[in-house]
């Protein structure tokens, strides 16, 4: 006959064969199975011990008890950083709980083989442009930040374009939990998609897999187009329907203008998209400016913003109605045939 102490060895040296048959990673939680030798129920919150990367985490008893598959769960925290892969610490950390197989016997023996984790790699920092879209005005100071990376490590990036060759590449000192690196030069590049690859490397010397963003990057204004008044005097008739035409504009681009006269009055604005080549811009009333020359600076932005250069054109106004100024009579003399 079996003595209870005797059973209780037996539990224990079964238990301490207890292996992980199977880990994953499903939406930032690693779940760990633990096999017993024979079914066991589970009071408390008994924990896994894992090394994250150096600092010490726990994967704590989610499930399964009265069965031989225990369940336990690891939420990933952010700057968690393991780029070798993750290690187990046995024995099984019962934090004052327990496990009893059915006949009352307690585990004691909570040693476990350590499986191979040498594949799951932990690393929750991300990589995004602050700079979105990159145009001709800001694409000498472009930006990105890291999130969750381990501070006190450093960072190495890459930014390329679908235009085609050349890469912007640069380094620096992981100091926050949300790192801002601000003044990126990228007019090098031609415009495209940019891909921003972002690694970070601990203190350790462990270096995480790439992690990209993209942003689109047009770098070319509108260009090549012109304008013109419709009518090269304004007068008194056409001064409130008064136009002008707008030619090799790109489609889809925006237009601006403002209207001004050497004559003074309020200078006359308006916007609006191009949607034809050539395209006229009617019905402007003029009435607020004083007669002389009028200039008619023209800008074309495209979808990116980018602003081309102006384009100018100039008219004659005159309003001013003729009037009578004076009336001159023949010289003095006598026209009498009498």
């Amino acid at each position: 006959m079996i003595s209870r102490p005797q059973i209780r060895r037996r539990a224990a040296v079964l238990l301490a064969s207890l292996c992980l048959l199977n880990t994953t990673a499903d939406a930032a939680t690693l779940n760990f199975t633990l096999t017993t030798s024979k079914p066991v129920a589970v009071t408390g919150t008994p924990r896994l011990a894992i090394d994250v990367g150096g600092v010490t985490r726990y994967a704590t008893y989610a499930g399964g008890s009265g069965t031989s598959s225990l369940t336990f769960s690891y939420a990933v925290q952010a700057r968690d950083f393991d780029a070798n892969g993750i290690a187990l610490v046995s024995p099984l950390d019962l934090n004052g709980g327990s496990l009893v197989d059915g006949a009352g016997n307690p585990a004691t023996n909570l040693g476990f083989t350590l499986p191979d984790t040498s594949g799951i790699r932990i690393q929750t920092y991300t990589a995004a442009f602050s700079t979105v879209p990159v145009t001709a005005a800001n694409k000498t100071a472009v930006g990105f930040t890291i999130a969750k990376a381990p501070q006190g490590g450093t960072y190495d990036y890459t930014i390329t374009s679908s235009g085609g060759a050349g890469t912007v590449t640069g380094t620096g000192t992981i100091a926050s939990s949300a790192q801002a690196v601000t003044g990126v030069d990228v007019s090098s590049l031609p415009s495209g998609t940019l891909t921003l690859a972002v690694t970070v490397t601990t203190a350790a010397g462990g270096t995480g897999a790439a992690r990209q963003a993209t942003t689109s990057y047009d770098g070319l204004p509108p260009t090549g187009y012109s304008a013109a008044f419709l009518t090269g005097t304004v007068t008194v008739a056409n001064s409130t329907a008064a136009g002008f035409q707008i030619t090799g504009g790109e489609m889809g681009a925006s237009y601006s203008f403002t209207i001004s006269s050497s004559g003074g009055g309020t200078p006359v604005t308006g916007s609006g998209t191009v949607t034809a080549d050539p395209q006229q811009v009617t019905g402007l009333d003029l009435s607020g400016l004083g007669d002389g020359t009028l200039t008619l600076s023209l800008t074309l932005s495209d979808s990116t913003g980018n602003a081309g250069s102006a384009a100018t054109a100039t008219a004659t106004k005159d309003t001013l109605a003729p009037t009578i100024v004076s009336v001159t009579p023949p010289a003095n003399g006598t026209y009498d045939d009498l």
